[in-house]
């Protein structure tokens, strides 16, 4: 995605965060409001860090904005698009504690066995 102004040069966005303190290099920094503070409160931090852009509810005073009436609702769908449309599911490779017991079903059926785990 890029963004800029017309003429001007653009600006390559290669990644999204909405934690001024981690944004990266590219990163379009998502200035949410908050109960006690906005995330444009936090712009200056996220411009040092290498935003390229900022997404919110009103223009920030430092990077170009992508101005949306509700943000929350499309940070997801944009971070998605941003990030090349991740997998929708996870695979865990973790395997149980040595210590933790599996649990077994109880069976209504007397002759049943338990299941081979």
């Amino acid at each position: 995605m890029r963004s800029g102004p017309q003429g001007g040069h653009d600006r390559v966005i290669t990644g999204i965060s909405d934690d001024s303190r981690a944004v990266r290099p590219g990163d379009l920094y998502v200035a949410l409001p908050g109960h006690h503070a906005h995330g444009l409160e936090f712009e200056a931090e996220a411009a040092t860090h290498g935003a390229v852009a900022v997404l919110s509810d009103r223009p920030s005073r430092l990077l170009p904005t992508f101005v949306v009436d509700r943000p929350r609702e499309v940070v997801g769908p944009l971070a998605s698009w941003i990030l090349g449309h991740p997998p929708t599911t996870c695979r865990s490779t973790a395997s149980p504690a040595p210590t933790a017991r599996r649990a077994r079903p109880i069976s209504s059926t007397p002759h049943s066995r338990p299941p081979a785990w």
